[in-house]
């Protein structure tokens, strides 16, 4: 595994193969100072950009 930067200027570099490629993500929450953590389901989104040559 390899960690990505969020809203880094320079990316990260994968190799790709011949075929589909799967890049698998992961998060972390982390809650405000004084809020209390409640169990439940949360969702999120990104938008991500890839170039390639």
């Amino acid at each position: 595994q390899q960690p990505v930067s969020i809203n880094a200027t320079v990316g990260t570099a994968f190799v790709l193969k011949e075929g589909i490629t799967t890049i698998n993500l992961q998060a972390r929450l982390q809650k405000y100072a004084g809020e209390e953590v409640m169990p439940g389901e949360f969702s999120g989104s990104a938008t991500v950009s890839f170039e390639y040559q």
